[in-house]
């Protein structure tokens, strides 16, 4: 395991309260991590970061709510 971390849920996620991750890196493009509740609810989440390119990620969810999402992101020096 490369992250063993507890955060409190964001905004707009299936998981509240506080969340356990636990992650590995597969590549060095891939990154891969499961989510869980800490709380009542014994939902989890497993998502998938992959980076296309330095600008463009693409991330797989899946779980409670699968979902795909594309980011492009610009950083400013």
């Amino acid at each position: 395991m490369d992250e063993i971390t507890f955060k409190q849920a964001s905004f707009g996620s299936s998981l509240t309260g506080q969340i356990g991750v636990i992650g590995k890196r597969i590549s060095s493009r891939a990154y891969l991590t499961y989510e869980r509740g800490l709380t009542a609810t014994t939902i989890g989440i497993t998502k998938l970061n992959y980076s296309l390119t330095p600008r463009i990620t693409i991330v797989t969810q899946a779980g409670e709510d699968s979902a795909v999402d594309l980011f492009y992101s610009v950083q400013f020096d």
